[in-house]
């Protein structure tokens, strides 16, 4: 069996309350956001989070930091440097020496996507222990920290994927790709339109760039695509979405998330939505803090199914199960 035997999470201890991300909002605006403050790293970079996490899931796992063979990287914001492998500095940083690594970039979904990734890796005999981490800082791609009604924290995750484990088992997962919305949002700057002087600074934000396409095709089939991943999912761990006793949703907004959940026809009570309102969509890392706070405070336990799911620009919609 394949799982997770070990998980970290890097929690700033540091908050910025909507109320003053976005001047003059009001209470009932605020409660539409579904979020009342965002989780804010004002010091380390996101490597050192993404460190930071590794270290406290490599010793989750009670393995050795050299007995890791692959390393993946899956950050969705801007990472320190352009045009550089974070899984390379993670490697050097952790002195995991024995360790092959790589970056992948999948947007918001990536986590779920590397966890997936490791799962082939070690099935096909290539890794036996792979740590998946990353963090992710997003003021120098979302300077406002918001899109809409999207509103962006900081943090980072790592787990330990590994053969012949008993805990935190991959049952099975499923994804829906649909690159014909690659071009609903983007950072504008790129080989297309090469950064120069008389760019504007807002040009190097990521930002919603086709909101009528957004609206009009992708909203109408979005809360039944995350149902349709997570119902594919249970079908390959080879069970119903009624065994499931939880399910993880990313941070983007009670709102959403109310509406999904209620497609699913679950308790509420048996999902993360506790913990939303103090984060803010923490990107690839967030549904892995999600777990990682449930499991802390058990609010899921040793043989619950738990449906992670997850959504990344592109557009992709993501879905795992592990049983606890």
């Amino acid at each position: 069996m394949i799982g997770i035997s070990g998980i970290g999470a890097y929690i700033p201890e540091h908050s910025i309350p909507i109320s003053e991300l976005i001047p003059n909002i009001t209470e009932d605006k605020i409660k539409s956001f579904g979020v009342q403050s965002i989780l804010w790293e004002p010091k380390l970079s996101a490597i050192e989070m993404a460190e930071k996490a590794s270290r406290m899931a490599i010793d989750n796992a009670g393995i050795n930091v050299e007995e890791i063979d692959t390393i993946i990287n899956t950050q969705a914001s801007i990472h320190d440097y352009l045009m550089w492998i974070a899984a390379a500095d993670l490697q050097y940083r952790l002195g995991a020496r024995n360790a092959s690594f790589f970056d992948i970039y999948q947007g918001c979904s990536g986590f779920v996507e590397g966890i997936k990734i490791a799962e082939c890796l070690i099935e096909s005999g290539r890794a036996e222990k792979v740590l998946v981490a990353s963090a992710e800082k997003w003021d120098c791609a979302i300077r406002k920290r918001y899109i809409g009604k999207m509103v962006y924290g900081e943090g980072g995750a790592a787990v330990v994927v590994e053969k012949d484990c008993r805990s935190n088992v991959v049952l099975g997962h499923s994804h829906i790709s649909l690159g014909y919305f690659n071009d609903i949002s983007r950072i504008q700057i790129g080989a297309q339109n090469p950064p120069e002087n008389e760019h504007m600074l807002s040009e190097y934000d990521f930002s919603v760039v086709n909101l009528e396409k957004s609206k009009n095709e992708l909203l109408p089939i979005n809360i039944e695509n995350f149902y349709i991943v997570g119902e594919k999912a249970a079908a390959d761990s080879g069970i119903t979405v009624k065994d499931l006793n939880a399910i993880i949703f990313p941070s983007a907004g009670f709102g959403l998330m109310e509406k999904v959940i209620k497609r699913y026809d679950f308790d509420l009570s048996a999902t993360n939505h506790e913990y939303m309102s103090h984060a803010g969509d923490c990107g690839t890392v967030d549904v892995i803090i999600s777990l990682y706070r449930m499991l802390k405070d058990k609010k899921i336990k040793k043989g619950d199914n738990v449906l992670i799911l997850a959504q990344g620009a592109g557009f992709v919609w993501n879905s795992i199960i592990i049983k606890i």
